[in-house]
């Protein structure tokens, strides 16, 4: 059975502690098959209270029950006859005295049929004119249809008829009897759907004609939308209420709400990814479409290369290079890099390959690799996209799994062709607020020192021990994107060049989690722990705590010395 609620609002009943409770009541009635549709708020007023009424009765949406919560204030001699003598005035007055003494007597009893064969025996003793009698009963006037909920609290009681083929229930104002109104809706509710006699089909009401014109208005409105049929069930037309017009206005805002927001999503999830996609295969198929020999090893190796190189660049002269990383989904793009950039301009970050704009943007170079692709530490950046594309995989560096699964990043360029081993992933904060900024973004380094002070650094932080070893001479590659551990977070992956004759191969034995990583300050506060105090990379490397490094010591361009022969005049000295 589907029903509705109405909900009289006033000084003494607080709507809201009704609807933090209408998940429940919604939930429990659905276990006697009674389906809320509709719950609404109204003013204690006659008038807008039988324009709610009509709103229910015009609706083909096959409502079968009204419930009006927070309705019978106890004043009136009898609560049930007073209210729907409101609703229902021309079939209010009694043809017999005795009839409320008949009410009275039979009200509690919930049995609709033993009630009128009563009072129609009553009417028959009395002696009345027995066709009036027999009139009377037939079109059943609606004060022998009401019926009592039982006492829901203090001795008050709720009340409910049969009304075209409707039930409707009444139901007194929480602040007399002290029960609940959610409470008081499901007993009113079971109480009504349950009595004996009551059917959606056993109409008792006979003459409708003779009802309120309640009925008629209804029926008048249920033609009109007949007639507009579909447009007019959305668009106000001549002779709706106010209530029906705000309803449809409602309506309207909410449909066309819900399709703009649908299109942008679509938009959003699958038009323009797809259109992506198809815009990056198409030079996919050039970077990829000859297979070449890694650090030239030979002069037609070198031919094709820069022949690929020379289509890309023909189609964008800034492509510098072309960035991939086996299976992973979408990292597979070229490396565009535009001599403009500075700090506050970066023209590819939301540009594609071609410079038309795109939400994606490009992988793009730092201004700050001075050297372009042979800087000591080529940083590249890209968006970190939901979808996936893009630079987003990078996150999954942070498991452990995921990192031995795509432990290579293939970078080429014109210039050359190279694998690149990652030797650490770490995330790092950009706000001064979450502690101190580690400067990643440096693309050259004053001297050895200076950068293997650098490589210390991003070891340190790394989540992931890779087992990769790393020394003065390499060169680096970072891949930096966004992160949301924290505001404006970035996770960091940093690679060294393979170097000649070496495997591109990693020793998957020598990694796993590093329990020491050193964190931004800010992780600390929210996680707990303390955070590791960091030097610098020759006193480190003195304590023997870099045993990812396997260089000849060689750091200080000063003086040229080793760090042993150093530690030997330091015991000269103390002897």
């Amino acid at each position: 059975m589907k029903a509705e609620i109405y909900s009289v609002v006033d000084k003494s009943f607080n709507p809201k502690s009704l609807d933090k409770k209408m998940t429940g009541v919604t939930n429990r009635l659905r276990e006697a098959d009674i389906e809320i549709l509709y719950k609404t708020d109204l003013e204690a007023d006659k008038i807008k209270l039988l324009e709610a009424l009509r709103q229910s009765y015009a609706t083909d949406e096959g409502i079968q029950l009204i419930i009006i919560a927070n309705a019978l204030d106890g004043t009136a001699e009898c609560d049930t006859v007073q209210l729907f003598k409101k609703l229902c005035p021309k079939h209010t007055e009694a043809d017999d005295p005795d009839e409320a003494e008949n009410i009275s007597e039979y009200k509690n009893k919930g049995d609709l049929e033993n009630l009128s064969k009563e009072y129609k025996g009553k009417k028959k003793k009395s002696g009345k004119n027995k066709s009036k009698t027999d009139d009377t009963v037939k079109k059943g006037h609606i004060i022998n249809e009401i019926w009592s909920t039982g006492d829901l609290g203090k001795g008050y009681e709720g009340c409910f008829m049969l009304y075209d083929e409707k039930l409707v229930v009444a139901l007194p104002k929480e602040s007399l009897t002290k029960t609940p109104t959610s409470e008081m809706i499901i007993t009113g509710a079971k109480k009504a759907t349950s009595a004996k006699g009551i059917t959606t089909g056993n109409l008792i009401g006979g003459n409708a004609g003779d009802h309120f014109d309640l009925y008629t208005i209804a029926q008048n409105n249920y033609k009109k939308k007949k007639k507009g049929g579909f447009v007019s069930n959305f668009i106000p037309v001549k002779g709706d209420s106010a209530l029906e017009v705000t309803r449809k206005i409602i309506l309207m805002a909410a449909t066309v709400t819900f399709i703009v927001t649908a299109v942008i999503l679509c938009k959003l999830l699958f038009v323009e990814p797809a259109q992506v996609e198809e815009k990056y295969n198409a030079v996919r198929d050039i970077a990829h479409g000859v297979k070449v020999n890694s650090d030239k090893s030979s002069s037609d190796s070198e031919e094709e290369d820069l022949d690929r190189f020379a289509k890309l660049q023909a189609i964008n002269p800034e492509i510098k290079g072309w960035i991939y990383i086996p299976n992973t989904t979408y990292i597979d793009y070229p490396v565009l890099e535009h001599k403009g950039d500075g700090p506050y301009s970066q023209f590819y970050l939301w540009r594609d390959y071609l410079g038309g704009q795109s939400n994606y943007g490009s992988i793009f170079m730092d201004y700050r690799c001075e050297d372009s692709i042979n800087s000591k530490n080529i940083i590249l950046h890209g968006h970190n996209m939901d979808n996936g594309m893009v630079f987003h995989q990078l996150l999954s560096y942070s498991n452990l799994n995921f990192y031995l699964s795509a432990p290579i990043i293939q970078f080429d360029t014109a210039e050359y062709d190279a694998d690149w081993k990652i030797i650490s992933v770490f995330k790092t904060n950009t706000l001064p607020s979450q502690g101190e900024f580690f400067n990643y973004l440096r693309g050259t380094f004053e001297n050895d020192v200076d950068f293997m002070d650098f490589v210390y650094n991003i070891m340190e932080r790394s989540i992931i021990d890779t087992g990769v070893t790393v020394n003065e001479n390499d060169q680096l590659i970072t891949l930096s994107t966004c992160s949301y551990e924290f505001s404006e977070f970035r996770t960091v992956i940093v690679a060294r060049r393979v170097r000649k004759g070496e495997d591109s191969k990693i020793d998957s034995s020598k990694a796993g989690y590093n329990p020491d990583a050193v964190w931004p300050q800010c992780w600390y506060a929210r996680n707990g722990g303390v955070r590791k105090e960091l030097t610098d990379f020759i006193t480190a490397c003195k304590a023997g705590q870099t045993p990812w490094y396997d260089g000849d010591y060689k750091l200080d361009k000063k003086d040229i010395r080793k760090i042993k022969d150093s530690d030997t005049e330091e015991e000269k000295e103390e002897e």
